[in-house]
């Protein structure tokens, strides 16, 4: 039988033909498609998001416990995109050779729910844990440091590879020192920096850390330390520290002395109040106050690229939702676009 001609037009859908066919299949993102985007663009979509966006507004994770873990969960909404980054952490994996943490970020349209991409979890976080150390502060190094940066990273963990990656997107690294508890542990790091032609250098945390510090232009703290790693007297005038290893309430890496005489940046109020003990400690010392506290919201909206001339800045950060999807909906844009 001859199909009848009105149902092949005026926008009715042919005998047998489903309707959801019309919507593209989510893009399947893994690693090296997500590590594709780079530094660079990751940072400028965290800095473009916070115009309109306010994180203050972000919506807070949840930790759910399992027999053998955790989930975390951590939706949000930034514009036209939603999405909800789900991870597991399992103790017992590093001793089966696996990974602690695992997961994947869902991103959909905002209007529809639509699915447009599922991205790796850990290589998403690999992209946007650097990219948010620098957002905050990549101008202010722009500034300051024209013709370079001599950069310390303390600690020898994945993060002490991406943030130096990420430093050379905002600067020309000429230098890095890495700060280590034990001689040669960061063998592999120098190693790195080596082959990108960059002089690098280990120091133990210590007095030898602090004369690393002293010389140097920005530094990056990257440990799971729960007692502060730099000596704040150490720490030059004219330093951006990124303070990003201690996100839960009990843990610091950075001294109340040095909060104290710098100008401290965090990515939400809300977010450093219930996870930051870098600055709910310094706060609950009496050396800093919630009124002398900036946001990255606020930096980025100011016209100054330096808010505080003369004096050393700290950018200390915890990782939030908003953050994740803003930065997998840069990646499927790239990818989309490829």
């Amino acid at each position: 039988m001859t199909p009848d001609s009105s149902q092949t037009q005026g926008g009715h859908q042919p005998t047998g033909t489903d309707p959801e066919a019309a919507v593209a299949a989510p893009l399947m993102l893994g690693p090296a498609e997500v590590a594709a985007v780079g530094f660079a663009d990751a940072i400028a979509a965290l800095r473009d998001a916070v115009v309109d966006f306010d994180p203050e507004s972000d919506r807070i994770r949840t930790r759910v416990p399992m027999e053998n873990g955790d989930y975390v969960l951590m939706p949000s909404e930034v514009g036209a995109h939603t999405g909800i980054k789900v991870l597991t952490l399992t103790p017992g994996n590093p001793d089966r050779g696996l990974p602690f943490i695992q997961g994947a970020v869902l991103l959909s349209d905002s209007t529809t729910h639509t699915l447009q991409a599922v991205l790796d979890g850990a290589a998403l976080t690999n992209l946007r844990t650097p990219a948010l150390s620098f957002a905050a502060v990549s101008e202010t190094i722009r500034a300051r440091f024209p013709d370079g940066i001599r950069l310390v990273i303390v600690g020898t963990g994945v993060q002490g590879s991406l943030h130096l990656d990420a430093a050379r997107s905002v600067a020309r690294v000429t230098h890095v020192t890495y700060g280590v508890r034990t001689v040669g542990r960061s063998d592999t790091l120098r190693d790195v920096a080596a082959q990108q032609g960059i002089t690098a250098a280990e120091a133990l945390i210590g007095p030898a850390l602090d004369a690393a510090v002293r010389d140097a232009d920005v530094v990056v703290t990257a440990t799971s330390s729960d007692a502060p790693v730099l000596s704040a007297d150490a720490v030059p005038d004219h330093a951006v520290v990124i303070g990003m290893g201690a996100h839960e309430a009990h843990q610091r890496e950075l001294p109340g002395a040095l909060l104290e005489r710098s100008q401290v940046i965090v990515e939400s109020r809300a977010s450093a109040e219930a996870e930051s003990g870098d600055v709910g400690i310094a706060i609950r010392e009496g050396a800093l106050s919630w009124d002398a506290v900036l946001t990255l919201r606020d930096v980025v909206t100011a016209a100054a690229a330096d808010p505080a001339p003369g004096r050393p800045i700290v950018n200390v950060t915890t990782g939030m939702s908003w953050e994740d999807v803003v930065v997998s909906a840069a990646v499927w844009r790239g990818r989309r676009n490829d």
